[in-house]
């Protein structure tokens, strides 16, 4: 009988681990040492390192939401699911803005926005703003 449960169990567990998809974050991390405005245009829910007071802008005819970056925080702008590198359909928005003091940046495109990101250790992949 303990045999029996001892296997029953060890099934649970393992079909557990396995019918887990691995999912990991790509996120745009401000190190410029000063505060950044980001604007991306998301009508789905974006995740957030901490709450963020949003305001919705409009530039050139297109509207954004808005949110101020401090320096060394971040946000999630995609993820990756049940692979280990991504791609550029994992990227959660498609435009995105990134107003510094002296210059912006801009990404028209999950392409675009993909084409920024590197990889800083084995499942961290990243948008630094330097």
């Amino acid at each position: 009988m303990k045999r029996k449960l001892k296997i029953i169990i060890n099934t649970i567990l393992l079909i557990g681990l396995l019918g887990c998809d691995p999912v990991h974050p790509i996120r745009l991390e401000n190190l410029t040492g000063e505060k950044i405005q980001v604007l991306y245009n998301y009508d789905g829910e974006i995740n957030f390192f901490k709450p963020y007071d949003f305001k919705l802008v409009e530039r050139n005819g297109i509207k954004y939401n808005s949110i101020i970056l401090d320096s060394l925080d971040y946000v999630y702008i995609g993820e990756i699911v049940a692979r280990f590198s991504p791609k550029p359909d994992d990227i959660t928005i498609d435009r995105l803005e990134i107003w510094m003091e002296n210059d912006t940046l801009k990404f028209i495109g999950k392409r675009a926005i993909f084409s920024m990101v590197n990889k800083q250790s084995r499942l961290d992949w990243r948008i630094t703003i330097k």
